[in-house]
Order: structure tokens, then sequence, then C-alpha cells
């Protein structure tokens, strides 16, 4: 007889697992910049990440991988990993285990087909899920790497821009200019947004075509150099050092800068966010502001450190699968969103690391030392530990399937079989 077949759930694919962040709210006078409008807005409040040590996370750049890891660089010349629970650190002190040189890492991405890759002063690299080692693809110095929605992968190397191919890296000429001059690479849809220290160039490698950037959505002159891109359905956002443009059918709707209402911080936009939810966040070297329907928040100077705030140069706004808000700000660490998610953890079945090396679990029961003992479909019990894997078998690989587990008071297991207990 089957017991309790569904208690926990039927895992078909893999083990989640769901770290609750946040606090519970609490209502303050100094939230933000506040209007009747805003009143009604939910409140945003921000905690500090810290590392294992209580010393505050520096970082550049920040994303997530194909499992739902959390990727930050480090102030210590390397990357830092986060399951949710502690920090994994690669680079600087371990460079030799981990094949990643010390170095300033300025650049992380994930692709479309799940390629981990990094751009840093000493080259280009790809991390190994199974090995946990790095791989550098290209030794010269890199500052930026770009994906477009066709799977076309870009590098911006010693300013200059190459199209890497199978591992290949291939120079791309610029016409008519000093390639030397190019600042910043952005995607935009299946093209590529380069900027240059006087203008904005459209690159389409179908025919390998360039074209003026403000030309073809109508601008009569330039916005400056654009530090990011956000795409919202019809519109795409363009954050600027002259401010933050909305364009939807190549035509600019809406600017937002340091004359507009709502007014930005400063002009020079550096993070831009658009959530699914139909919030933008607006980062600046002066602070923050949200906008959601009409309404807004600003983040700035004055009301900075009551919300939880260290400081207001915004270096990355950052949103994982989970739902989760991450800013980064410039030398004062790594803030969070209270209350903006779960943080939950894929552990995928597969022979790669920090995996379950089979697909059928039919029970999870916790056990000391944040493990879990597993109870599946041919492989016996075994027990699971989050950073490490499969550590160890309590019952060795059988041909019975367990379908219920349980561990009394007296530390016994109780496993249901079939029609055996």
């Amino acid at each position: 007889m089957r017991i309790n077949l569904f208690k926990y759930g039927f895992a078909s694919f893999a083990l989640f697992t769901a770290v609750c962040f946040g606090q519970t709210n609490q209502t303050t006078s100094q939230d933000a910049h506040t209007t009747s409008e805003q009143s009604s807005q939910k409140l945003i409040q921000f905690d500090t990440l810290t590392l294992n040590n209580n010393s505050d996370i520096i970082t550049r750049d920040i994303t997530e991988d194909k499992y739902g890891f959390i990727w930050m660089t480090s102030s210590n010349d390397g990357v830092l990993r986060y399951d949710g629970y502690e920090f994994k650190e690669y680079g600087s002190i371990n460079s030799a285990e981990y094949g990643l040189p010390s170095q300033i890492i300025r650049k992380m991405l994930t692709r479309q087909n799940g390629e981990f890759l990094l751009a840093g002063s000493e080259g280009i690299y790809q991390f190994n899920f199974e090995s946990e080692q790095f791989t550098q693809i290209n030794k010269d110095g890199a500052e930026d790497l770009v994906e477009t929605d066709d799977g076309a992968l870009y590098a911006l190397i010693n300013k200059d821009l190459y199209q890497i191919n199978s591992l290949r890296v291939s120079k791309i000429l610029i016409p008519k200019t000093d390639a030397s001059d190019i600042v910043a690479i952005n995607a935009l849809g299946n093209k590529l947004v380069i900027s240059l220290a006087n203008r904005n160039l459209l690159y389409d490698r179908d025919g390998n075509k360039f074209s003026e950037f403000e030309s073809e959505f109508g601008l009569s002159e330039s916005i400056g150099i654009i530090n990011t891109i956000e795409s919202t359905g019809e519109q795409v956002w363009l954050g600027s050092r002259t401010g933050a443009y909305v364009i939807e059918q190549k035509n600019v709707i809406r600017i937002y800068n340091e004359e507009s209402t709502p007014r930005l911080p400063n002009n020079n936009v550096t993070s831009l966010l658009a959530r699914g939810n139909g919030e933008v966040w607006i980062g600046t070297d002066l602070g923050l502001i949200t906008l959601n329907n009409g309404s807004y928040r600003v983040f700035d100077s004055k009301n900075a450190q009551q919300n939880g705030l260290k400081g207001t140069f915004v270096v990355k706004i950052f949103e994982d699968s989970n739902n989760n808000l991450f800013v980064a700000i410039w030398g004062r660490g790594l803030h969070r969103v209270k209350n903006s998610g779960l943080f939950i953890k894929k552990y995928p079945a597969s022979s790669e690391p920090n995996s379950i090396p089979q697909s059928l679990i039919w029970s999870i029961e916790s056990g000391p030392n944040d493990t879990y003992f597993l109870a599946s479909q041919n492989h016996g019990v075994q027990v699971f530990s989050p950073g490490k894997g499969v550590t160890e078998h309590i019952i060795a690989p059988t041909e019975a399937n367990f379908w219920d587990l349980k561990v009394d008071s007296k530390k016994q297991f109780w496993l249901a079989e079939d029609e055996h207990l």
C-alpha cells in the first residue's frame, strides 16, 4: 500500500528550496518623497547583504546563473556566488583552485544557452559548472559582454568591438570613426547599440550594417552615451548620461531628467529595471526613482539612509527569477529590497555538482546541519546538502521505490515501500 504519496508533492525533475527574504513591513514618515498619489504604494525598505565575516559586499555587477545562484563581482578582485544561505568566493584567495586569476571583474553574463561568462582585466573566462573551473577564452582585458536576442555574443575589448563565435574572437571594424572611442555596448533586440564618445551607432550583423542611432529613432540631437537599455513589450527605455528616454514605435514619448516631473536625482542614468508588474526602476549616480502607473518614489541623499541605503551612486539594479530585488551602490555595498520575494534554488537532476543524481524524488525529510534526506526511485535514501550535493547514501541504491520517509523522535527511519513498511 502506498502511503502519503503526494504528502510532500511530486518532484519530477528537480529539488527546490525556498528561503524567505525580508521582515514584516513597518511604516515610517521618511520612506521617500511622498505625495497623496504615492501614499498608497507599498513601503520600500532596503537591507544590506554582508559576507560570512559580516563585511559589506562591494560589487560592480550582479547576475543569476541557469541554476538560480546569484553571482556578484567582488572588491577582492574575484566573484562571489550566493545560494540564499552563504557566499562562495572564486578568484583572489583561491585563484589556483578554480582557474580564475585575481583581477578586476567588470561584467558577468549568463547566456541564453546557459553558458556563464566573465569579462575582466585579464581576459574573458567561461565557467564549467561540473568541474567548477574557469577557462580563459581571451587574454586581453575586456570591459563588457553583451548577447543580442538572436544569440550573437559581443565583447568590448580594449575599447574595440569583437564578436565571439564558438569561442573564436573576431574584431568588428567600425566605419568612419576611431574604434578606440567606443565607450559602451548594449543589446536592442537582434541589434547592437554602440556608444562612442560623440555619437551612437546601431549595428545589424545581418549584412554588417551600421546606422546612426538617433536618426533611426527620430531624435534631432545626440542623447549622449547610452549606459543601459530595457525593453517592456512595445516600449524601449534608454538610460543615458542625459536622462531616461521612453521610445515606442521608434518615437520618443517621454523623457525623465532633472527638469521633468517626476524629476530624476541626476541626469546620468546608470541602471534601468523594467519589472513584470509594470514598475520601472531608474538608477542614477545621485539616487534612484521607482515609477508605477503614474505614481513614483524617489530615494536620494535626503532619505537614503532612513530607508536602508548606505549611499546614492547606483551601479546596478537587478531582479532575479524569483522577484528578489537587489541594488548595488558604488563603494557602499549590495542592498536587497525587503519582502521582495523568495529565494528559490533549483537543484536539477544531473551529474553536475550540487545536483541530485536522478529525477524521481518521492519524499523529503529535514536532517541535521542543514541537510535533507531524499527517498527516491531506485536510488535508496540519500543525504543531500545545499552547496555540496548528495554526500552519502543512508540506504544503498535498490530496485525498491520508497514512497514516503519519516524520522521519528528516536531518530529512527521509517520507510514506505510498495506494500511494506
